[in-house]
């Protein structure tokens, strides 16, 4: 047996003992799984016998409260154990397919000899959790293996920079428990290890590629300072697999502090979204949430028919010269900052405020919400004004509720229900409830007055009293163009925008300063929670709609990828200017 013969032996017998820990870490952790999920079946059984609250005497309210609590904290811990035991489950069962893929021997300064560690898509340890013998590729010192070449390496550490030796890089393809590749490198990734992973992800889904991660990819990957990180790829050089493992990476890196749900990935289609689907399960992570950006956009304007972006890039095919720079200087920065200007000064009077109706006839005049808005101190800011005067509204309604349950459509209303409706309407109350008929009759119609007129408060709290839309052919109508804009032209553009919204129908070109505007005077559209903002293809995105964006996720870093070369609507430019234009 030569050399190479008798390393690859020895390396096969080390995953036959891994394989072997692997099985019995499994076995151990169904077990454990099968007396959690007992133990939170019980603990469930326990609470809902036990959720029921003496409603005579005080103290013994405040104490079942108490007990009902600490039952529901029962209930909560059981299950999350249940729960980090499934995770534990899956992340065994994947490493069971594929244990590891990389080794490296490395000496740490005043060592006196190499220490050896294999890199894998999880972390595992041995029986008494003394020894790691497997390091989660997203760990701090497997950097080593993607960015290092042999001699003295350096690495970053939640403590600092650490130095250390590369002696040796080992990579592995194992499959079933046998190794059917092994060779040493001194790159990142050997090509044909590369080569056949590539070959293997001939199915509907993209793979992880957590063994074949270049030097590169693996900059973009494990980047937690830049607040955009702009990456610039050639179609089929890796951007898309190099950001999934980028969200992969810094879930577990700020483990404590992010989530999955603080995560968005704006995908080009769902058919794209489907396709990446399992790449983070594939690694023991929860998908982060995925939107496209015609539903994005759909969720904000409901009722209107936006044009998507394929509707978009034909129409710019056939436009006219004079048409395509309206379009352009509508998504620029140029018109955003004018629109953020136009919703800092607008006067009280320039307002444009609706009627909010209800059954055809008109609840809330236009006037009366003017009055009740010009009530609020002028030195307040628009949004919070628009907060004030909701409030107001919300508070006349419940007034309005008590007059309007005395009227004639009331009575008729509750003489039509049925039996069944009737009974819904009483409530937790019944006819023995009552003094006299008096006083079940007001509850009634106090009840259904209620329910009916919360169409109303519904109008109310998604701005229905605010005309939007004529704001924003007014801020139109105002704007000052650039010389190459003949006005004419300009006031045709106005005229179909009217036209089309007739039609309940909104061009692409309208829509991020149409949302901008909105949310600057109501104060509403932006989340605080997303930490971390994706977005694929953003040569297909317009600067007003990152700027949009920007806006609404006000608290989020930004990762955008895609080719400069396959603009769809801009001509082409270096990936320097790009950088420098979406950093502004």
């Amino acid at each position: 047996m030569n050399n190479e013969e008798q390393e690859r032996h020895m390396e096969q017998q080390r995953v036959d003992l891994v394989m072997k820990q692997i099985d019995k870490q499994i076995a151990e952790t169904k077990k454990a799984l099968a007396d959690a999920h007992k133990e939170t079946r019980a603990v469930e059984k326990n609470y809902s016998e036990n959720a029921s609250i003496n409603r005579y005497e005080i103290d013994d309210i405040a104490e079942s409260r108490a007990m009902i609590e600490q039952q529901r904290q029962l209930v909560s811990r059981a299950a999350e154990s249940e729960t980090i035991l499934r995770r534990q489950l899956k992340t065994l069962q994947n490493l069971k397919r594929i244990p590891y893929f990389g080794r490296i021997d490395i000496q740490d300064p005043g060592k006196n000899k190499p220490e050896t560690l294999y890199i894998g898509t999880a972390s595992l340890m041995n029986d008494d959790k003394t020894a790691f013998l497997i390091y989660d590729w997203r760990a701090p010192i497997s950097g080593v293996y993607y960015n290092g070449t042999l001699g003295e390496v350096r690495y970053e550490t939640p403590n600092g920079i650490r130095e250390t030796v590369l002696i040796k890089k080992h990579q592995f393809t194992i499959k079933d428990g046998q190794i059917v590749n092994m060779f040493d490198t001194n790159e990142t990734v050997g090509d044909e290890l590369l080569q056949a992973a590539l070959g293997e992800q001939n199915d509907q889904y993209m793979h992880n590629i957590v063994a074949t991660i270049q030097q590169e990819q693996n900059d973009i990957i494990r980047d937690t300072h830049s607040d955009l990180l702009l990456v610039q790829g050639v179609a089929g050089s890796g951007k898309t697999s190099a950001v999934l493992q980028r969200i992969a990476y810094l879930l577990y890196h700020s483990r404590t502090a992010l989530n999955a749900d603080q995560i968005v990935l704006f995908s080009p289609n769902r058919l794209f979204s489907h396709y990446i689907s399992q790449v983070l399960p594939s690694l023991g992570e929860r998908n982060m949430r995925q939107v496209t950006m015609s539903g994005f956009i759909r969720r904000r304007f409901e009722g209107l028919q936006v044009e998507n972006i394929f509707e978009r890039y034909e129409k710019r095919q056939r436009a006219s010269k004079q048409d395509r720079r309206i379009a352009n200087f509508l998504e620029s920065q140029t018109a955003m900052n004018d629109i953020h200007r136009y919703a800092s000064h607008l006067m009280d009077e320039q307002l444009q405020f609706s009627n909010i109706t209800f059954e055809g006839r008109v609840f809330f005049t236009a006037e009366h919400i003017q009055e009740l808005y010009q009530e609020q101190p002028n030195a307040m800011k628009a949004a919070n004004r628009m907060v004030q005067l909701k409030n107001k509204l919300i508070r006349e309604l419940q007034r309005r509720v008590k007059e309007e349950a005395k009227k004639d459509w009331v009575a008729k209303e509750l003489d039509s229900l049925d039996t069944q409706q009737l009974h819904n309407l009483y409530g937790k109350k019944t006819i023995d409830d009552f003094r006299d008929e008096d006083e079940q009759y007001a509850y009634l119609a106090y009840r259904w007055a209620k329910r009916r007129l919360r169409i109303v408060a519904d109008a109310i709290y998604n701005d229905y009293f605010i005309d939007v839309y004529s704001q924003y052919a007014n801020w139109l109508r105002q704007l000052s163009l650039p010389k190459e804009i003949h006005r004419e032209e300009w006031q045709r553009m106005i005229a179909n925008y009217s036209n089309e919204l007739e039609m309940h129908r909104l061009e692409m070109m309208h829509a991020a300063p149409l949302m901008y505007l909105r949310d600057l005077l109501m104060g509403t559209g932006q989340n605080h929670s997303f930490k971390y903002v994706f977005v694929d293809e953003m040569q297909d995105y317009s600067v007003a709609m990152m700027i949009y964006l920007r806006h609404a996720f006000p608290g989020a870093k930004f990762t955008v990828l895609g080719d400069s070369e396959q603009a769809l609507f801009k001509p082409l430019e270096l990936p320097e200017q790009l950088l420098e234009r979406l950093s502004k």
